[in-house]
């Protein structure tokens, strides 16, 4: 495997790791901050868009990187999985228990509102239905970015500048930086999303394919539409 992109490939992907290791844990925890310490309240409709948007550039980077650099595709996890009938098994399997807890949940919806706001995320949790649409976008596009960015991406990055490292220790490594990447959310938040990553690269290592740890991780994010799903209210204007 080799990087043929020449000194702008490097220099590309030395850029992404450190965005992913170091750039956006602090930007995030930054943001977090302000938006507690603000008298008034966030417009989160901005917020998401704004999301989604960096979302779409970390996805569209990771792309780049298999564009520049001559990579295998297979190399960044872009391919089909290894076998489609355990992919759907598993995925299946993870959404059904996912919609399963959060109808469970639903009678509970305000006391996980304010157990996530005391971990500092439930400013970010949508309050009208017009927030809820774009909330569901950022929930299904933080699965694909963060997987494309913290699976592909460093699985990658790793072992190619540390090529001795094995499977598990690249299970271990990725899902430690994610939890650092959650550190706006205390250190119980990076203990759960750390958890989160261990499983996203079994699934990962498993399949060979983004695609299986993408779904799951997009539909443990959805979650929260359903447990929190507001009250019908009226649309802000658009203007």
């Amino acid at each position: 495997m080799e990087l043929q992109g020449g000194r702008i490939t490097i220099v590309f992907a030395h850029l992404l790791a450190a965005y992913a290791t170091l750039v956006a844990p602090m930007l995030s925890y930054r943001k977090v901050r302000q938006l507690r310490r603000a008298d008034a309240a966030p417009d989160k409709t901005r917020l998401y868009r704004r999301t989604v948007l960096m979302q779409v550039v970390v996805t569209a980077s990771v792309a780049g990187l298999w564009f520049l650099g001559g990579l295998p595709t297979v190399s960044l996890g872009l391919v089909a999985p290894r076998s489609w009938w355990m992919t759907a098994c598993v995925g299946s399997a993870f959404i059904g228990y996912f919609v399963y807890v959060s109808i469970r949940q639903r009678r509970k919806g305000q006391e996980l509102r304010d157990r996530m706001r005391a971990r500092g995320g439930a400013i970010m949790l949508p309050d009208t239905m017009y927030e809820l649409r774009w909330f569901t976008i950022m929930c299904i596009a933080s699965g694909i970015a963060e997987e494309s960015l913290y699976r592909g991406f460093l699985y990658f990055y790793f072992s190619f500048y540390l090529p001795h490292i094995n499977t598990p220790e690249l299970v271990l490594l990725t899902s430690f930086v994610f939890g650092i990447g959650h550190a706006y959310q205390g250190w119980s938040g990076i203990a759960a999303t750390t958890v989160s990553g261990l499983t996203f690269g079994t699934l990962y290592s498993m399949s060979g394919s983004l695609l299986l740890p993408a779904v799951v991780h997009s539909s443990g994010n959805l979650q929260g539409v359903l447990i929190l799903w507001p009250q019908p209210d009226i649309e802000p204007s658009r203007a």
